[in-house]
Parts: C-alpha cells; structure tokens; sequence
C-alpha cells in the first residue's frame, strides 16, 4: 500500500510538471536529450485546455511536495524498520533542506523567489511525514 502511494505521488507530480511547467526547466533539457520532447508536446496539446483552470497552487507548489512525499515513502521502504540515526538522516534531509532553502529565499541568503504557498506546502509534507515515518 505504501509502496502504491510512493509512485502515485512521485507519478501524479511528474505529469503535473511535464503537462504544464515551462519547458525552460531542467527537467525538459532531459527529455529532449533523451528525444521525447515530440512526446511531450503532444501530450501536452492534449491538456492545455485546463492549464487555465487549475490553480496556480496546484502547478507550481503541490508537485514539489508530492515529490517529497514520494522520496519519504520510499526511504521508509527502503530502510524498513531502522531505528538508526542514519535512516533519520536520510529521512529528514530532503524535506528539511527543502524548507530551509525556502526561508533562506525570504532572507536573501541564497538566491530563488520565496513562496508563502511552497513554505506551507512544505510544513505539510514535513506533517506527513511524522505520519509516514511512524507507519
């Protein structure tokens, strides 16, 4: 079941990101490395008539989040029922960095465009994980 929801969430945030991100994104010099960027466009035809409908939210936070998500249940499955310190490194460090990072953005310490929306997108995913890591 766990399993299940990990590649949901990591598959539901790709497709949001390849469906209606920008194609100046990283991930889109991949895709066109590898040569589906035809692919892509096509599908992306396919969608575009909601691109306006759906909530700026739902584009541009909730992916990232989902994303975290997915890494979090699959360092569970991972490291299974370790209680060691190391498995709690790896847990916590991607969603930890992550809002870190966001703060830091507020600050200007480190470059980037701080999001209120990201930073509560973020306190969930930390909120979920509790509830992961405690499955």
């Amino acid at each position: 079941m766990l399993m299940s929801i990990g590649i949901i969430c990591f598959l539901l945030s790709t497709s949001i990101y390849v469906l209606f991100r920008p194609t100046s994104l990283l991930l889109f010099h991949w895709i066109n490395y590898f040569g589906f960027m035809d692919e892509i466009f096509i599908f992306r035809s396919y969608f575009s008539f909601i691109k306006d409908i759906i909530p700026f939210y739902l584009i541009y936070s909730v992916p990232f989040g989902l994303w975290i998500i997915s890494y979090m249940i699959f360092i569970k499955i991972i490291w299974g029922e370790s209680k060691s310190y190391s498995y709690d490194i790896f847990f916590w460090s991607v969603p930890i960095i992550s809002f870190i990072s966001e703060m830091f953005q507020y600050f200007d310490v480190i470059s980037g465009t701080f999001d209120l929306t990201d930073l509560v997108i973020l306190g969930i995913t930390i909120i979920l994980g509790f509830i992961i890591k405690n499955i």
